[in-house]
Order: C-alpha cells, then structure tokens, then sequence
C-alpha cells in the first residue's frame, strides 16, 4: 500500500536585495509537501500526487506533480493515513 506523507522541508531563498540589517533575519524557505510516498533512500525522497492507473500499452504506473527532495533538506515527515485513522 503507498503511504501518503506531509513532508516539512526547507529550500533556499531568494530576495533581489536587502539592507545589511535585513540580513540577520533571514531563513531558508519553509515548505510542507503533501503526496504519494513514491520512493525514499539515504538520498533523499520522491512523493508524488497523483498516481495513474496501468495504461494499455504500458504495464506501469505513472505519476503527476512528482518532487524530489533531498534528505538534508527534510525536517520532518508525517504519515497521514495513521494520522486520518485516528480522527476517522
């Protein structure tokens, strides 16, 4: 069964320019991600979030809005079928 995951992440940022005391204040970017648990290694971790069916010709699954995030840059990921199970 694929799990479906919320995975907190953080990115780099960009701004086009800043003053010197502006500088202190910054942070990476924060990101929650939510989506089909695809693939997940030492590496990093793929969720997508669609998955489509077998097709005709092909005898394999394909995926929509799929996203790459590398392990370091996660923070934190959810199950959330355990989590819906709970209130459900």
């Amino acid at each position: 069964m694929v799990r479906i995951v919320e995975v907190v992440w953080q990115d780099a940022r960009k701004i086009d320019h800043a003053w010197r005391s502006e500088i202190d204040d910054l942070k990476p970017a924060l990101y929650k991600s939510v989506g089909y648990l695809i693939e997940e290694n030492n590496a990093f971790l793929v969720i997508a979030q669609g998955i489509l069916p077998k097709m005709d010709k092909l005898d394999e699954e394909a995926y929509r809005n799929v996203l790459v995030i590398p392990k370091p840059a996660i923070l934190d990921v959810i199950e959330l079928k355990k989590e819906m199970e709970k209130h459900g």
